[in-house]
């Protein structure tokens, strides 16, 4: 059954306020379609609009609030308290989302479980209101544009990621990108110098050494402040990507005053740097938005449990939250799918 959901409050505002406003679980979500922006006015090219039908930023997720927990009397009638504790059969509603993490086939290096029109119809048919395609290979703008041209009642955002087959972080591809509408620049991920030093690079069979975004004194290389300044100027989304715990520092420590600045799929210790519960409340401190996605906790590549990310959650402050799922791969829930799996999980442990 579907309840009233002040999870959902959350997510939707979570995504709305980093894409524009932010998201909890629904506000998580909804801070989601926060940060991207205004979604409401549709895009008059692809140069204009960038690949979405709401020009201006992305929708964010709500904020997660934490005020209510398992309290039955808010979601049932009297008599019936005994079973509004048995959320078996609850589902927290998701309209209005935004997933700012949404993976998607043909890509060059995992097998995925959907293409972007596939995302984008199933996005749409779950009521939310945005997602952001992501690839470790190519730039998406373009593609969302015509995503969004294509499939109604959702907005379609891109991005891209500078990974070495955008020439790492190169200054150029990113201008590009963002004049045809990239809502997120993300720092480099599989390509990064973490990402080789941890043996996730050599797996896929990229190149070492990796790319860094500081020198070794810790500080931002040029092409890296560059990069920063593009971002800031067009008014998107830095995400750290998943680089090392000393470069997020150092990225979040100088863009953080300027601009909206993402913790990629903090907690995550399949790809990037781990971070802990503490870094990633000490990054929030510094002004960064903390990015706990579903795959890190739901599916067959979790490593941790959905009681883990909201002992995170807790740790950080709710309203420094923004869920999404990082899905997509063929072995996982589909993504529209796997967020509604994450929010359900999350109010099961307790989180509304």
């Amino acid at each position: 059954m579907k309840m009233f959901d002040p999870i959902r409050s959350r997510v939707v505002k979570m995504s709305t306020r980093m894409l524009g406003p932010p998201a909890l679980i629904r506000a998580g979500v909804q801070k989601s379609v926060e940060q991207l922006g205004d979604l409401e006015h549709g895009p008059r090219s692809p140069r204009e609009a960038g690949g979405h039908r709401g020009r201006g930023r992305l929708p964010v997720t709500p904020k997660l609030k934490l005020s209510h927990y398992r309290q039955p009397e808010l979601l049932e009638p009297p008599g019936r308290a005994e079973k509004a504790c048995d959320h078996t059969d609850m589902s927290v509603d998701l309209a209005g989302a935004a997933d700012l993490h949404c993976h998607f086939g043909p890509d060059a290096h995992r097998e995925r479980s959907v293409d972007a029109f596939e995302a984008a119809r199933e996005a749409a048919a779950a009521g939310h209101r945005a997602v952001v395609l992501k690839s470790h290979d190519f730039p998406t703008a373009a593609l969302a544009w015509s995503v969004g041209q294509t499939v109604p009642d959702i907005a379609v955002f891109g991005g891209i990621s500078c990974d070495r087959e955008v020439g790492g972080v190169n200054p150029a591809a990113v201008e590009v990108a963002l004049r045809l509408g990239a809502r997120i620049v993300w720092l480099p991920t599989l390509s990064s110098r973490q990402d080789y030093d941890s043996g996730i690079g050599p797996q896929l069979g990229l190149p070492g050494p990796g790319i860094s975004v500081t020198d070794h004194d810790g500080t931002l290389l040029p092409e890296t402040s560059e990069v920063l300044a593009l971002v800031a100027d067009h008014d998107a989304i830095l995400a750290t990507g998943h680089v090392s715990a000393a470069e997020h520092y150092a990225v979040v420590r100088d863009f953080a005053r300027r601009g909206r600045v993402l913790l990629t799929h903090a907690t995550e210790d399949l790809a990037g740097p781990n971070l802990s519960a503490q870094q990633c409340a000490e990054l929030a401190d510094l002004g960064a938005w903390v990015e706990l996605c579903a795959m890190t906790c739901i599916g067959a590549l979790a490593t941790r449990t959905p009681a883990e990310m909201l002992a995170t959650i807790r740790t950080v402050g709710v309203e420094r939250v923004t869920l999404g799922t990082d899905f997509g791969q063929k072995v996982n829930p589909h993504p529209a799918a796997g967020l509604q799996t994450y929010a359900d999980a999350l109010y099961a442990e307790g989180l509304s």
